[in-house]
């Protein structure tokens, strides 16, 4: 197995000697790495090498639904009255570089790679009243509510249990996963 990618030399940290062959010894690498690394999808770009060779390309869904809803109600020469409501559910999904399971970055440019649901609503009510030609009274209200659950494709699975790593409990670390960057 090959870990260095570049044309630096690769160390063993211990003892901290140059490895043979640039390569870490099968035997120094744990069983948690060698599940993790055997996750990742193979090199499919040929002739690359060790470097810049895996493409992958892929959609995203994005669905949404939204409305908007305006009453004006002129109650008499002085006073106007009004009141909107506004909705808006979106939702979002995608799976990462690597697929479902290792996940890795998303493939659109903010590098989102997950579920998002969000649902946004508003309302606003407001009257004006003319007191006298020069003199004018208005009164606004707004109440906007904004919720977005957000989880990673991962949620609920054993991943790290299944890699051999102690202690992670499902629900408790939700993006542990994430904080190990592939790329």
């Amino acid at each position: 197995m090959i870990l260095a990618s570049t044309a630096q030399q690769s160390f063993d940290h211990q003892p901290a000697l140059s490895s043979p062959n640039n390569q870490i010894p099968r035997d120094r690498i744990s069983s948690q790495a060698v599940h993790l690394l055997t996750q990742l999808p193979g090199p499919n770009v040929a002739g690359a090498g060790l470097i810049q060779n895996f493409i992958t390309s892929g959609t995203e869904l994005f669905n949404d639904d939204d409305f908007n809803i305006r009453v004006d109600h002129n109650a008499s020469e002085k006073l106007n009255l009004f009141g909107r409501y506004s909705f808006a559910d979106f939702r979002h999904h995608a799976v990462g570089a690597f697929g479902p399971v290792v996940g890795g970055p998303g493939l659109s440019p903010d590098g989102f790679a997950g579920q998002s649901l969000a649902r946004n609503q508003s309302i606003a009510v407001g009257a004006n009243y003319v007191l006298k030609p020069s003199l004018l009274i208005d009164f606004r209200f707004g109440f906007f509510r904004y919720h977005v659950n957000v989880v990673p494709n991962d949620l609920g699975t054993t991943s790290a249990k299944d890699a051999g790593i102690p202690g992670v409990k499902p629900g408790r670390h939700p993006y542990l996963r994430h904080a190990i960057r592939f790329c």
